[in-house]
């Protein structure tokens, strides 16, 4: 028997013997599976929390379970966040809040992201994949947890392993949010415009939602004449849109018509064949 079974007697005993018999061959969703489950029968006898880390912390030891799996214990139980939060000899306690933070914004157990929030745990920590609790909660639709870590904060423009920020994420979201993506994208322009990439996404995602008004706003303070990974410019993309507002926006503010596309067309090309219906009109009226 343990020193710890020695602490707290028969009930944690028989607890972790049934666990210790249900193992099978260190699953993780296995071991999660039954770690809930006795974390709640362990709660309910009263055990203290205390005692309950240890426990886990040596069956961490003997079982070699991974680092993920308690994390993800832990998010389900405010008690136990609390517990780290105050205690001042975790092993690697930094870390392993930013871990549970990630894990709740991604799991969408908003209470424990703003617990962790108020306690002013790093928001812009990553994951081994170098993603951000805010793309985890974008990426699974978490949309209150997105709206607190942005109002707290959180960086839209950081990129993970694949070089996609929060904000290219959204866009790809099905169904497509334009609340969320006109929100991060003046995030970004009014807080973290550190580069041109940061700009361009940001004015290319603010052209598509039709927002001419903070269009013009960003237009004045950064180059309108921004080229996507086709090589188009706003103006461009305005008129492939049809978007004649903009288009006159982008015009006022210095955007240049005779910067070509990657397919060598410039925005004069593009005008005639978007609006080839409109200038035949045109040419129809101006012969009677």
């Amino acid at each position: 028997m343990s020193k710890i079974h020695k602490k707290i007697g028969s009930p944690l005993q028989s607890i972790s013997r049934r666990f210790l018999a249900r193992f099978e061959g260190n699953n993780p969703w296995v071991v999660l599976y039954y770690m809930r489950d006795f974390d709640n029968e362990i709660l309910q006898k009263g055990v203290p929390t205390q005692i309950f880390v240890d426990w886990l912390q040596e069956q961490q030891r003997l079982l070699r379970i991974r680092p993920q799996i308690k994390t993800e214990l832990f998010i389900s139980n405010p008690r136990l966040v609390r517990f780290i939060v105050e205690s001042a000899n975790i092993p690697d306690k930094k870390e392993q809040l930013e871990g549970m933070l990630i894990s709740a914004a991604k799991k969408g157990s908003r209470r424990i992201v703003r617990y962790l929030m108020e306690q002013r745990i790093d928001m812009n920590a990553t994951d081994d994949r170098s993603e951000t609790a805010l793309i985890h909660a974008i990426r699974n639709q978490h949309l209150l947890i997105v709206q607190d870590l942005i109002r707290a904060g959180a960086r839209v423009s950081i990129m993970n392993a694949d070089c996609q920020t929060a904000l290219d994420i959204a866009r790809d979201l099905k169904p497509y949010d334009p609340e969320l993506i006109s929100m991060l994208s003046e995030r970004i322009v009014n807080h973290e415009a550190r580069s041109a990439k940061d700009t361009t996404t940001a004015m290319f995602a603010i052209l598509k939602l039709g927002k001419t008004q903070l269009l013009a706003d960003i237009t004045q303070r950064f180059s309108p004449n921004a080229t996507d990974k086709k090589g188009e410019t706003l103006l461009g993309q305005a008129i492939k849109d049809r978007n004649l507002a903009a288009v006159n926006i982008l015009i006022k503010n210095g955007a240049q018509p005779s910067i070509r596309n990657n397919d060598g067309k410039d925005a004069h090309t593009l005008f005639r064949e978007v609006f080839s219906d409109i200038l035949e009109t045109e040419r129809l009226l101006a012969e009677r």
